[in-house]
């Protein structure tokens, strides 16, 4: 059996495409197509089926066939006795994200798993694809060329996995590790094309001396920017990242884009090669369960700014900031006491992507704690083998032990051995056993002070009465402050009760998510500035009285309320750090690749090099 795809956009303004598969050499009295119901690398069912219209069937002479929805996703067409069959269809595109496809009167964008259908039982099979652009455009697509826009695949998976971009978008071309890349641009900011293209290549490299090369021929970067971010989405030959146009300065909001590419392009390697067993072969249809999403994504979000620092595109302290910070965010959250690493990861499906107002209580996301434990795993690691060892040394291992051609990493929830600790135990040749009950089983509180100090850093906590408001001088609170424990947002001039933590006073009070809170002490709550200032003056112990609408009828309660807990955690240089620290430190952050160190990003101009070629929009 032979397949071939074709997809046209002959009225971009109206958001369809127009698909086709042909079918050659087919047996049997019927065919099934079935369009995916998620995208691998973002874990949640979206129905894509829901975008088909107009779906038909008809023989090589363009006679029709009879065709049958038989569920949600799936056509069946009657062949009839034809060995060659094209199934058409229309998908509406009109949800510019990194999950969907879009396509109106500036560009076209398509993701593979809400654009194409596979045939039943024919996923292994290789198949061609031909991109008909509208007029004027051109197409940029990570797969291998099979002509003018016409390109190969080796089965459905690697189909679905090269998005394209269609437009007279920009291109910028380098090399890295010998490598042709290119980034496809769609949208004006205020970016510096230059200076993306060098510190993609640094990232590229660093991040391929991790794991001791490339294992493509060439890669895409596909940037939409626009309005408002909507992180990346990870492919083997590809990555789109959906970015806000003014992410490119200042400095700050240019690392965070940096860390962005730095996370979905380590996706190269840890996820779309080195896997669990279950994500790959897919199956499309529905959720596909693992518990080791906290190694897939955590780990990767751990090196995403390790890797910044490494390079010197983030000063130290800048890292130093970045991980206080983090830390500062899971500590805050209590459900961290409630759900572990594996259990976040198996239940991602109704869980991170579909949080309520009980989130912050019951749950934790496997990127924030995996980014820790990661941390904290590659601290050990080079703690216990007094710097022989890293984690840079197990991902290397993970990776050549568990190659993409292979069955992927085993996981003892589908019968198998703990495939990633094993592999860590034989990197190391120590056990791990009670860091996983700990940590990735567990759901006991991180301690991840005893680490840092092993790194010459002390981890302290700081507390709302030890920084002033800031609208008022040092000193004009006679009062320490007191604690409530809820989150208000404001909507349409009224403040609602966005989240209740346990354990709080609020939830002693019988407070709840959308309460419309009106007064605090008989005094009118106007805005959420005013709360916050009320409680600045008080004490812990203190009694206060609180009125709210809730569903249109009034409530008053008190709550007594508690001691501030940390506001935040900071992250300092000891001054008096060990030789020891400072050596593993050193080793810790220095780059793998033999790339120049680059300038931070809040330091000005990169210096001047070699310039990438770029091709303006519309040439």
């Amino acid at each position: 059996m032979k397949l071939h795809y074709a997809v046209a956009m002959p009225e971009p303004e109206t958001h369809l495409f127009h698909v086709s598969v042909e079918v050659s050499g087919a047996q049997g009295d019927r065919l099934r197509f079935v369009m995916p119901a998620w995208a691998p690398g973002s874990y949640l069912v979206r129905d894509f089926a829901r975008h088909v219209q107009e779906a038909e069937a008809v023989d090589a002479r363009g006679r029709a066939l009879p065709v049958a929805r038989v569920d949600k996703q799936t056509w069946e067409v009657a062949l009839e006795g034809r060995s060659r069959v094209a199934f058409r269809y229309k998908v509406y595109a009109n949800e510019l994200s990194v999950q969907t496809s879009h396509l109106d009167a500036t560009h076209g964008y398509a993701n593979g798993t809400s654009l194409f259908v596979y045939v039943e039982g024919a996923k292994a099979l290789p198949a061609t694809l031909e991109i008909r652009p509208f007029k004027g455009w051109r197409v940029d697509v990570a797969l291998p060329s099979a002509g003018p826009n016409r390109f190969s695949a080796r089965d459905y998976d690697e189909l679905v996995d090269a998005p394209f971009e269609c437009g007279t978008h920009r291109t910028v071309d380098f090399r890295a590790a010998g490598k042709p890349h290119r980034v496809a641009i769609y949208g004006q900011g205020n970016e510096d094309v230059d200076r993306i293209a060098k510190d993609l290549k640094a990232i590229v490299e660093e991040e391929a001396a991790i794991f001791g090369g490339l294992p493509y021929e060439r890669y895409l970067f596909i940037l939409h920017l626009h309005d408002r971010r909507g992180g990346g989405l990870e492919h083997r030959g590809s990555n789109t990242s959906s970015v806000d146009r003014w992410s490119f300065q200042p400095g700050k909001r240019y690392e965070e884009f940096l860390a962005l590419e730095a996370h979905e392009f380590f996706h190269t390697w840890n996820v779309k090669r080195l896997r669990p067993a279950v994500l790959g072969p897919f199956d499309y249809t529905r959720e596909n369960h693992t518990t080791l999403l906290w190694a897939m994504e955590g780990v990767t979000s751990y090196y995403d700014h390790l890797v910044l620092a490494r390079l010197g595109l983030i000063s130290e302290d800048r890292y130093r900031e970045f991980l206080a910070e983090t830390i500062t965010q899971l500590r805050q959250q209590p459900g961290r006491f409630h759900l572990s690493l594996a259990q976040s990861s198996f239940l991602t499906w109704v869980k991170l992507y579909k949080q309520d107002a009980n989130w912050v209580n019951t749950g934790v996301s496997y990127y924030l704690k995996g980014e820790l434990i990661g941390l904290l795993l590659d601290l050990a690691i080079r703690d216990r083998t007094d710097g022989r060892k890293s984690l840079d040394d197990v991902m290397r291992a993970l990776y050549e032990k568990y190659p993409a051609s292979g069955p992927g990493i085993p996981e003892p929830h589908h019968g198998g051995e703990d495939g990633w600790r094993t592999t860590l135990e034989e990197v190391t040749g120590l056990s791990w056993r009670a860091f996983w009950e700990t940590h990735i089983e567990g759901t006991e509180e991180v301690a991840f002070e005893p680490a840092l100090r092993k790194l010459g850093w002390a981890l302290r906590p700081v507390r709302k009465e030890e920084k002033p408001d800031e609208k008022a001088k040092k000193g004009d609170y006679a009062t320490p402050g007191a604690w409530l424990g809820l989150d208000v947002k404001e909507h349409e001039k009224r403040i609602l009760v966005a989240r209740v933590l346990h354990g709080s006073p609020a939830m002693a009070a019988g407070l709840s998510p959308e309460d419309e809170l009106v007064a605090f002490e008989g005094a009118q709550v106007k805005d959420k500035d005013f709360l916050e200032r009320r409680l600045r003056e008080r004490r812990p112990g203190d009694t206060v009285r609180l009125h709210a609408f809730r569903r249109g009828m009034l409530v008053e309660t008190r709550a007594t309320l508690a001691e501030n807990p940390p506001e935040k955690w900071v992250l300092e240089e000891d001054k008096r750090a060990s030789p020891r620290a400072k050596r593993l430190r050193r080793a810790w952050l220095a780059p793998l690749s033999r790339a120049k160190r680059a300038s931070p990003v809040a330091g000005g101009k990169p210096k001047r090099g070699a310039r990438s070629r770029i091709v303006g929009e519309g040439e």
